[in-house]
């Protein structure tokens, strides 16, 4: 069967978001110990295009640059640096050290560079560049995680209550399945049903749902299969709340009616979708974030309905 093209970096962006703080804790613990998470951390993404849009050297899943505190009862700051590189770069290391100094330089501030590598070569581990010449000497390293390290590790990630632990097994198997798509489609289901076995809450459960549908992709056939299988799991446990299965088939079923837009008239399926999600108690605004289309419409279709 032909491969099923993955989308990787909105997956990621978006996982990097809304867990930085878990990210952190699961792959670097001893950083995390050290970062004073009361006074919170601000995303820098705009600074960080700026900084290198003069700089590529090759095809990369996401940066991310990330203002934290230190544990140290100084008002300090660190910038932290994170690559989540998907394929073998042979200028990796390069990369590394120059945004490292291009970030050290516009802030004057120590800069910390990880690079988590989703790449399928167990054999390339980039940790260091460097280069001497007429007597002096420039050396960098940085932490890196090998998201392959982790399939001795199968066992303790399953056992884990960690976000990260979810997303580290559905790429694994991402990989594991690339040419075998009914495999596929019987780990998707595995990974899944986890998410209500950890018993993790509502809003993680929805996000990290998105983030395996995301990455682990399958042909429609087997897809609608997937979300039969989840639905009747999310019904013989009758969940009380909407389920990550119908707030992703709500989306997929109504993409020609957003693409139509709401100048051409939401068709009756997609009014039908908002009022059950209306019903169901979401607000108006959390309605309008879900289906992406404009508060304005949402509140007049729900007016409307309701006379």
């Amino acid at each position: 069967m032909k491969e099923i093209q993955n989308d990787y970096d909105n997956p990621w962006k978006n996982i990097l978001e809304w867990f930085f703080e878990d990210f952190i804790l699961f792959f670097f613990p001893d950083v995390h110990r050290q970062i004073d998470w009361i006074k919170g951390f601000e995303f820098l993404d705009k600074e960080l295009n700026q900084i290198v849009r003069d700089a590529e050297f090759g095809k990369k899943i996401v940066d991310k640059l990330i203002k934290v505190y230190l544990q140290n009862g100084n008002e300090v700051w660190v910038l932290i640096h994170i690559e989540i590189q998907s394929q073998v770069e042979p200028e990796f290391e390069k990369r590394m050290y120059v945004y490292n100094y291009r970030i050290f330089d516009k802030y004057d501030r120590k800069v910390g560079s990880f690079a988590v590598l989703a790449d399928e070569n167990e054999n390339w581990l980039p940790i260091e560049y460097n280069y001497t010449i007429f007597g002096s000497e420039v050396k960098f390293r940085f932490p890196v995680v090998k998201l392959l390290e982790y399939r001795r590790r199968l066992k303790e990630l399953e056992n884990s209550s960690s976000i990260f632990s979810v997303v580290v097994i559905a790429h694994l198997k991402l990989i594991e399945t690339k040419k075998n798509m009914p495999d596929r489609l019987n780990w998707k289901i595995i990974v899944a049903k986890k998410l209500f076995e950890k018993g993790y809450s509502k809003d993680i459960i929805i996000k990290l749902f998105r983030f395996v549908d995301w990455v682990i992709a399958l042909p429609k056939e087997m897809e609608d299969s997937f979300l039969e299988v989840i639905h009747k799991y999310e019904e013989e446990k009758k969940m009380e709340f909407i389920a990550p299965f119908e707030e992703l088939a709500l989306e997929k079923g109504i993409e020609k009616g957003i693409e139509k837009g709401i100048e051409k008239g939401i068709e009756k399926g997609t009014e039908n979708t908002i009022m059950k999600l209306y019903q169901k108690g979401l607000s108006s605004e959390k309605i309008s974030d879900l289906l992406d289309i404009e508060l304005s419409s949402i509140e007049i279709i729900i007016k409307k309905t309701a006379l």
